[in-house]
């Protein structure tokens, strides 16, 4: 009997030897992921979080810089124990990203599971109380306008989610998903101004798109980038102006040094924008190339050249 208790001792101090091996080979798996260096980058050139502090419980409209306005009702704040917040101040949070440019100096796309999106604008929208983090009260759901130039084709809504970078801490790609509200457009009789109209059921980031739906042949896109180039510190978009679009190159292929979509394919024919963006051994370097129609299995090189925050932003801006 003595020498079963031994055994089991034995065994069970195995295990917990063997269990605590393994937590540490997870921790070193998971801790080994490499800091891209362009995190703070997209923080420094983004447009801005605006901040507005509004009371709970009372109609109130925020209007953004570039002309997003949101209407909250008095019941339409939320606390987490699922009492509606009527009194006090709501700190409410808004970054638009309505055009190309904005997009890719926040480092937002606009693709929905590997489909390419035409985009009437995208925000992101928050609110807190007290630091506390906010719900919306689903029979009182904001109301919100995004500013068109005409009445255009109809967009539905796509809500944002943010998607980390398996390899790569601080890389992050964000991916639509089409939500149940419906997006209308509306026409200011006061300014003769269109707008995107909708409700939303919670925070966070959204978007007025449709799917673009070219019956055009489709092609990857490949960037070759000079030895040192490489995913960690160097991240390179495709602008579609004519369709107000921006897609990722998502993949890289270490051993031939190049760039690819990943997850979804370009039509041919369509004129775009490449911007490259790097920061390596603590300097900053861009590359944009202008006016390319894309070809068939579509390949060229990247010889970005140094440059800084600013001038990175002004080039962005300038598109």
């Amino acid at each position: 009997m003595k020498k079963q208790i031994k055994l089991n001792v034995v065994i069970i101090l195995s295990l917990f030897a063997i269990l605590g091996c393994y937590k540490e080979d997870v921790q070193a798996i998971s801790s080994s992921k490499k800091q891209s260096t362009l995190t703070d980058l997209f923080k420094n050139i983004g447009p801005p979080m605006q901040s507005f502090s509004i009371p709970a419980g009372q109609l109130k409209t925020i209007v953004g810089e570039k002309g997003t306005n949101i209407t909250f009702y008095p019941n339409s704040f939320k606390k987490k124990d699922g009492t509606i917040l009527t009194s006090g101040s709501v700190t409410v949070v808004l970054q638009e990203m309505l055009t190309g440019p904005e997009m890719l100096l926040a480092g937002k796309t606009t693709t929905s599971n590997g489909k390419i999106l035409i985009s009437g604008g995208q925000f992101f929208i928050n609110a807190t109380f007290n630091n506390a983090q906010l719900l919306i009260n689903q029979d009182a759901k904001p109301l919100a306008k995004i500013p068109t130039s005409q009445n255009s084709t109809e967009m539905n809504l796509f809500r944002g989610n943010i998607k980390a970078s398996d390899t790569i801490q601080g890389d992050t790609i964000i991916n639509w998903e089409i939500v149940k509200d419906t997006v209308r457009q509306d026409l200011d009789t006061i300014y003769l101004d269109y707008n995107y109209s909708f409700g939303f059921e919670s925070f966070g980031y959204f978007n007025c798109d449709r799917y673009y739906d070219s019956t055009s042949p489709r092609t990857e896109i490949k960037v070759k980038t000079p030895q040192g180039f490489d995913h960690i510190n160097t991240q390179i978009y495709v602008y579609f102006k004519s369709i107000n679009s921006v897609i990722k190159l998502e993949g890289f292929d270490k051993t031939n040094q190049t760039f690819f979509i990943n997850h979804a394919t370009a039509p041919i024919g369509l004129n775009v924008t490449i911007v490259i963006v790097s920061k390596k051994d603590n300097k900053h370097y861009l590359e944009v190339k202008p006016n390319i129609t894309l070809t068939a299995d579509y390949t060229t090189s990247a010889n970005p050249a140094e440059s800084t925050e600013a001038a990175i932003k002004a080039a962005i801006k300038a598109l």
